[in-house]
């Protein structure tokens, strides 16, 4: 599997030259807080039990969310039986806050979850969030992201390097190598969500469905 000492390699071949190791530190410091902020990918998908260890205060609905979230994908509740929460904005979240019975519906308020009506104490709910990948730091450092999509790492660190080096031309190279690898997983992506059919609303409590019926 790629690590990131043969990331900064790889790097300096496609670069042709051998770059300073602490503007490489900087280029991929960089290139990881886009791939972050542009990639949703399966390999970034995590699960964790949202409970009362993350509610700081019992008497609302509001959950701390892991260090490493990016984007929640799947809350459901682990009651019985299981049944999804909605993500709800604006007025459909204002209209749930207040009323009483089963949780329905959550929204992400900075960095918490808030889960509307206020669950019971005890309540547990079953969270899939995107994650931002680990950040590479010892030469050795690896992840799944890295070994499956290592050209989405190094265009995304050349990307860094050309605008640095002020060449418009091969930056403009690098970024539409790194924007197609980044349409290419997302697309993936949501095929695996969805289906290959294209998505639509529907008035299911499991909001976005493919006219397929894949989920």
């Amino acid at each position: 599997m790629t690590t990131k000492a043969d990331l900064f390699d790889q790097v300096d071949q496609y670069a042709h030259r051998v770059i300073d190791v602490a503007l490489k530190e900087s280029f991929l410091t960089d290139a990881q807080n886009r791939i972050a902020k542009d990639l949703r990918a399966l390999e970034m998908r995590l699960n964790t039990l949202i409970n009362d260890t993350r509610r700081p205060d019992p008497s609302t609905g509001a959950y701390t969310l892991p260090d490493d979230f990016i984007e929640a994908r799947y809350l459901y509740s682990r009651g019985n039986p299981y049944y999804p929460i909605q993500a709800a904005s604006g007025q459909g979240f204002i209209d749930a806050i207040g009323q009483s019975g089963a949780p329905r519906v959550y929204a992400i308020i900075g960095m918490e979850l808030n889960i509307q009506p206020i669950p019971k104490e005890g309540s547990v709910f079953g969270l899939e969030y995107y994650a931002r990948p680990p950040d590479l730091v010892d030469d050795t450092d690896t992840h799944p992201l890295l070994g499956s999509a290592p050209d989405l790492y190094r265009y995304a660190m050349l990307r860094e390097y050309y605008t640095w080096a002020r060449n418009a031309e091969m930056f403009s190279q690098a970024d539409q190598k790194y924007l197609n690898l980044v349409n290419e997983i997302n697309t993936a992506d949501e095929r695996r969500r969805y289906g290959q059919a294209p998505a639509v609303a529907t008035d299911s409590p499991y909001g976005l469905h493919s006219s397929n019926g894949g989920m």
